[in-house]
């Protein structure tokens, strides 16, 4: 029996013992390939960071690649945007609009997220349950 037969064996018999293996070696053959969509997507960035971002590391919001990319596409400079809740996306969207208006209502998150604000970002901190102060700031 040849040595290239022997190897086969070998290999068919672990494919039938362990198939998991496999599986998971081809896993991450695929991860760790150059033009791999989890590597180009930032998937794989985002997990080292723990935070949504792109392969050079910049913020992207916790949404849906498509919804991103259609976001990027139609948001301009003389659009505002106001939102409950800040994070990656206050970040992405001061990238990409005029203006940005986002209500907090976790100190702690607030004084980490505040450090990165932009210029054009304002970033409020209010108490959730005084419906005054958080769930009517969009009317202002």
């Amino acid at each position: 029996m040849t040595i290239s037969r022997r190897f086969k064996n070998i290999r068919n018999s672990l494919r039938r013992y362990v198939p998991g293996l496999f599986v998971f070696g081809k896993m991450m053959a695929l991860m760790n390939a150059k033009r791999s969509m989890l590597r180009t997507s930032g998937f794989i960035e985002s997990v080292k960071r723990k935070r949504p971002c792109r392969p050079d590391g910049s913020p992207i919001p916790w949404m849906n690649y498509n919804i991103i990319s259609l976001l990027e596409e139609r948001l301009n400079k003389d659009v505002s945007v106001f939102e409950y809740g800040s994070g990656n996306s206050t970040l992405f969207f001061s990238s990409l609009v005029g203006k940005v208006v986002s209500v907090e209502c976790e100190e702690s998150w607030y004084r980490e997220i505040a450090d990165g604000m932009t210029d054009n970002a304002t970033l409020l901190l209010h108490a959730p349950f005084d419906a005054d102060q958080y769930v009517n700031t969009v009317t202002e």
